[in-house]
């Protein structure tokens, strides 16, 4: 007579069978987290560009009124109240040239970090210049 018929399979097979299936689990849900991860900055960095356009909008540099070095600062309402924005408005010309950077910050703390987008823009005010500039360019 011949050995007897196998069934199933051993102990030693099913624990490295459930091994293996663990490591696939593990690294799915670790990919999964990442992914979660980019999705909320990208929706992060979003909601950023778009508070950038808001401030553009509802904080306007004033076109009647000389340019003056400075910062503004100011907050958003819900939904957007973990935001904060920040205009830095610095001379940029030679000598009395009226020529302004204008940087725009949006900042909000994620992973316990502060992350921010920002925007530069440079402004001339030919209007703004001064008499003894004007002439030194003739």
């Amino acid at each position: 007579m011949g050995a007897p018929a196998r069934r199933g399979m051993t102990l030693i097979e099913v624990l490295l069978a459930l091994a293996i299936l663990g490591l696939g689990l593990a690294v799915l849900i670790e990919s999964t987290a990442r992914c979660l991860g980019v999705a909320r900055k990208a929706k992060n960095f979003e909601a950023a560009r778009y508070l950038l356009h808001r401030v553009e909008l509802e904080h306007p540099l004033s076109t009647d009124q000389p340019l003056t070095e400075g910062v503004e600062e100011g907050a958003f309402d819900a939904p957007y109240d973990r935001f904060a924005w920040r205009r830095m408005l610095i001379a940029a010309g030679l000598d009395d040239e009226p020529l302004f950077e204008v940087r725009t910050q949006i900042s909000w703390a994620e992973d316990r970090r502060e992350a921010s987008e920002e925007t530069v823009t440079m402004v001339y005010k030919p209007e703004q210049a001064s008499a003894s500039a004007l002439s030194i360019r003739k």
